[in-house]
């Protein structure tokens, strides 16, 4: 149930930093896939609890075969989640939204963004 987060250089995934508009809206761009290199980062950001009072943490990663875990599992759920919004969006957008206008985000910029708490 991917109750771990796998970060990579500046990539991140987290299942509850995954933004809910993402499922519902047709508009809100899917999560970007990491690059085909995203194996040979030697280091991982983590993500402030409070970005708008926070910098990213910057850890260095030893070991290959962490690098190679974290590569493999970036890659794989982003990919799932990716596919679970293009499906829950068939249902819920209107077919002449184009697909052609898909934009990408990664989700740790989505999760650093500062936004005013709700109330």
């Amino acid at each position: 149930h991917f109750c771990q987060n796998y970060r990579l250089g500046p990539w991140l995934f987290a299942k509850r930093r995954i933004p809910h508009d993402l499922f519902t809206s047709c508009d809100h761009p899917f999560l970007m896939p990491p690059p085909p290199n995203v194996f040979s980062f030697d280091f991982e950001l983590q993500p402030p609890g409070n970005p708008c009072k926070q910098q990213a943490l910057r850890k260095s990663i030893t070991g290959k075969r962490t690098q190679m875990r974290s590569a493999f599992m970036l890659c794989l759920t982003t990919a799932h989640v990716n596919a679970a919004a293009g499906r829950a969006r068939t249902a819920i957008c209107p077919v002449s939204h184009s697909s052609a206008n898909i934009t990408h985000a990664r989700l740790f910029d989505l999760s650093m963004r500062c936004a005013a708490k709700k109330r």
